[in-house]
C-alpha cells in the first residue's frame, strides 16, 4: 500500500472522488446506468480506506460502462492508493483518451510518474494540466515540486562524484558560486535521501575550512547539523556532537556577520 509521502501527491484524486457524488445525485431523472451503484459502492469503500474493495467496485463499473472517463479515473485513483502505479497509469490514460481536456486526470497521471521516478514525463503532463487550468495553484505546485526533484537527482549525482556543471558543487564549496537555491536543494535532498546526510555534512565542513570567513557557509552547516540531529537517537553521543557542532557553526556565522557589518560601517 502506498505510504503517506506517495499519497500526498494525489491531492486532486480526493477532490475528484468527493465531487462526483453530487453529479450522480442530480442524474436521478436519467435512465438507470449499471455502473452508478457500483461507483457509489466504490466511493464508500474508498472513504473507508478499504482500497481493495473500492478497486473491485470500480473495476466492475469500468466493465459495465467502459466509455465513462470517470470510471477509469476512480479506478486509477484507487490503484494509486494501493501502490499499483503501473495499472494506475494505464487507467489514467484510458480516462484521458475519453476526456482529454480534464486537467485532474493529467495532474494525477503526473503523480503516478513521480512515484515511478519518471520526472520528465511528470513535468510534461503537469504542464499540459496547467495549460488547461492555469488558475489552479495546486497544479503549479506539483510542477514546481517535481522540477525540484529533478534538481535533487542531479545534485546527488554530483555529490557522488563531485563533478558536474549544473550545480558545480566544487565551486559552491569554494564560495565562488553561492546560491540560495543550492542551499534549499541541499535541504530538500536530505529530506528525500537521508542516507546522504553524512556526506553532505562532510562536504560542508570542508567548505567551511576552505572559506573560514564565509559566514553563509557556516550558517548552512549549522542548519544542516540541526536538521540531521533530529533524526538521531536522543541523548546519544552522536546527537550531542551534532548539536555541539551546530552551535559552534552558528556562533561562527554570527561572529563573521558581525565583523563584516562592523567593517562596512
Amino acid at each position: 500500500m502506498v505510504g503517506p509521502r506517495a499519497a500526498s501527491w494525489c491531492l486532486v484524486c480526493l477532490a475528484a472522488l468527493r465531487g462526483a457524488g453530487a453529479q450522480e445525485g442530480n442524474s436521478a431523472a436519467a435512465p438507470a446506468r449499471p455502473d452508478i451503484e457500483l461507483r457509489t459502492k466504490g466511493k464508500q469503500s474508498y472513504r473507508s480506506e478499504d482500497y481493495t474493495a473500492a478497486a473491485a467496485a470500480f473495476e466492475a463499473a469500468v466493465a459495465a460502462v467502459p466509455t465513462d472517463a470517470d470510471n477509469h479515473a476512480y479506478l486509477a485513483n484507487t490503484l494509486f492508493r494501493l501502490g499499483d502505479f503501473a495499472r494506475a497509469e494505464d487507467s489514467f490514460w484510458a480516462a484521458i483518451a475519453l476526456k482529454p481536456d480534464e486537467p485532474r486526470y493529467l495532474s494525477n497521471l503526473g503523480s503516478v510518474h513521480v512515484q515511478l521516478q519518471q520526472y520528465d514525463k511528470a513535468l510534461e503532463v503537469y504542464a499540459k494540466a496547467i495549460e488547461l487550468l492555469p488558475s489552479d495553484g495546486t497544479l503549479q505546485k506539483n510542477y514546481d515540486t517535481t522540477e525540484m526533484l529533478v534538481k535533487v537527482e542531479l545534485m546527488l549525482k554530483e555529490l557522488d562524484t563531485m563533478e558536474g556543471e549544473y550545480w558545480d558543487l566544487e565551486g559552491f564549496g569554494n564560495g565562488k558560486n553561492y546560491s540560495d537555491k543550492t542551499e534549499v536543494t541541499v535541504r530538500f535532498a536530505l529530506e528525500r535521501h537521508p542516507e546522504y546526510t553524512t556526506k553532505v555534512i562532510r562536504f560542508l565542513k570542508d567548505a567551511v575550512k576552505k572559506q573560514p570567513k564565509f559566514a553563509i557557509m557556516s550558517h548552512i552547516l549549522a542548519n544542516t547539523l540541526v536538521y540531521a540531529s533530529k533524526g538521531a537517537a536522543r541523548g546519544t553521543p552522536h546527537e550531542k556532537k551534532m548539536i555541539a557542532d551546530a552551535k559552534l557553526a552558528m556562533s561562527n556565522s554570527i561572529n563573521l556577520s558581525y565583523e563584516t557589518s562592523a567593517r562596512v560601517q
